[in-house]
C-alpha cells in the first residue's frame, strides 16, 4: 500500500515538473498569466471552511518538515552560505513550530464577537501575496511564508534570490504539492523561475501584496 502511494506521488511530481516547464515565469507576460491563475485559485480558496484550511495547513507543514534535511543541503550547496545542519533546524522551525504556533488560530469567518459593543470581527484573506525570499534562508523563509498564506486562505507568489532560486522553488513545490493533495486549489502557490528586477517590480505592482512580506535582496 505504501509503495502504491509512493508511486502516485512520484508520478504527480513528474507531471507537475512538466506542467511547471510549460508555465515558466521568465518575463512580464508570463508573470501576468501566472498571477491570474493564482488569483483564480485564491478566489476558490477564500470559500474554504476552517476545517478544510486546517487540514491543508497540517499536511503542508508535515511535508515541509519531512523534507527539512534535503532542502537544507540543497540550499547550502546552491548558495555556499551557512551550515547545512543549521538550515535543517531553521526548516524544522519554519514548519513544525509555525504549525504548532498557529494551528488553533481561527482564520475563517467570525473570529471575535463583542455583544456589549455590538462588534463582530470577521477574518478575510487579502488575495495574492508577493513574497521576496533572501539568499541567506531560501528554504525556511519560503516554507513559513507559504504555510501562513495557506492558513489565511491567501495565494502567494515567490520571488527568489537569483543565487538561491532552485532551493526556494523546490521548497515552494514541496508545500504546494502537499497542499493540493490535501484539497487546496491547484496553483495557489507560484514562483518566478527567472528572478530579475523588471519581473520582480511588476510582481509587487500587480499582486496587491502584504507590505510586511517585503524583504531586500541585500540579505
Amino acid at each position: 500500500m505504501a509503495h502504491k502511494e509512493q508511486v502516485i506521488i512520484e508520478n504527480k511530481k513528474e507531471n507537475e515538473v512538466m506542467s511547471v516547464g510549460l508555465d515558466t515565469v521568465n518575463n512580464v507576460e508570463s508573470l501576468v498569466k501566472k498571477l491570474a491563475k493564482i488569483r483564480e485559485a485564491q478566489k476558490i480558496f477564500a470559500t474554504y471552511s476552517q476545517e478544510q484550511v486546517d487540514k491543508i495547513f497540517l499536511a503542508a507543514s508535515l511535508a515541509a518538515n519531512k523534507q527539512r534535511v534535503p532542502l537544507a543541503i540543497m540550499a547550502q550547496k546552491e548558495t555556499g552560505m551557512g551550515i547545512a545542519e543549521d538550515k535543517v533546524i531553521k526548516n524544522h522551525y519554519a514548519s513544525e513550530y509555525i504549525y504548532n504556533a498557529y494551528k488553533e488560530t481561527k482564520t475563517c469567518g467570525v473570529i471575535e464577537k463583542d455583544e456589549a459593543f455590538g462588534m463582530t470581527k470577521i477574518a478575510e484573506p487579502i488575495g495574492v501575496i508577493a513574497a521576496v525570499v533572501p539568499t541567506t534562508n531560501p528554504t525556511s523563509t519560503a516554507i513559513f511564508k507559504a504555510l501562513l498564506a495557506l492558513k489565511t486562505r491567501n495565494g502567494i507568489i515567490f520571488s527568489p534570490h537569483p543565487r538561491a532560486k532552485n532551493s526556494t522553488i523546490e521548497a515552494a513545490k514541496v508545500v504546494l504539492e502537499a497542499a493540493v493533495l490535501a484539497g487546496a486549489p491547484e496553483g495557489i502557490i507560484g514562483w518566478i523561475d527567472e528572478p530579475i528586477f523588471r519581473i520582480n517590480y511588476n510582481c509587487y505592482e500587480r499582486s496587491g501584496f502584504d507590505p510586511c512580506y517585503r524583504r531586500s535582496w541585500n540579505g
